[in-house]
Formats: structure tokens, sequence, C-alpha cells
């Protein structure tokens, strides 16, 4: 019979698998609504909330990076606003204990 070698008719094909990454940006709507609420300081709560609300808003256009942008500001605002709250509460406490 007339075998004919399988191999040598194999073509071969590469393939490149590109990952992007579709994953939402956090909005931290909860963190900033509990800082406005109970740890204002200085209103950079409110100012935190705002940047919330816009990264939600622009998760929902479809704006991925404008998302993005907005909620590291809203974390950073957060992060602010939490530290300065638990100070001030911080040397409050101080102030009212050791005093007589």
């Amino acid at each position: 019979g007339n075998m004919r070698n399988e191999s040598s008719l194999s073509t071969f094909v590469q393939h490149t698998t590109v990952n992007i990454n579709r994953e939402m940006p956090q909005d931290f709507f909860i963190w900033s609504l509990m800082n406005f609420l109970y740890c204002n300081p200085f209103c950079i709560g409110l100012a935190a909330l705002i940047h919330s609300v816009k990264s939600r808003d622009m998760k929902v256009a479809g704006d991925v990076e404008g998302a993005r942008s907005y909620g590291s500001t809203a974390r950073i605002l957060n992060i602010i606003a939490t530290s300065a709250g638990c100070f001030i509460g911080f040397i409050i406490f101080i102030v009212l204990v050791t005093r007589r």
C-alpha cells in the first residue's frame, strides 16, 4: 500500500490570547456615605460621596476609565476623612479623660 506521512501535512497555527480586564472599578459608595453621615471633617466626607456617585454614574455610562478615576479619588478622600475623624475623636477622648 501507499502510506502517507501525516506529519508532513500538518500546519502550525499560533494563537494569541488577549485578556481584557473588564472588572469594574470600585466606587466606595457605602464608605463615602458612612463618612458623610458619621464623620464629615472639613466636608471631606461630602466630597468623597460626590466622587463616589460620579464614579457610579461613569460605570453606568460605560466609561470604565472615568469610573476608575473618580473611584480612586473617592478612596483617597475616604482615607483622609476616616483618618481625620479618628484623630479628632481620639483628641476629644484624651481631652475629656484628662480633664477634671
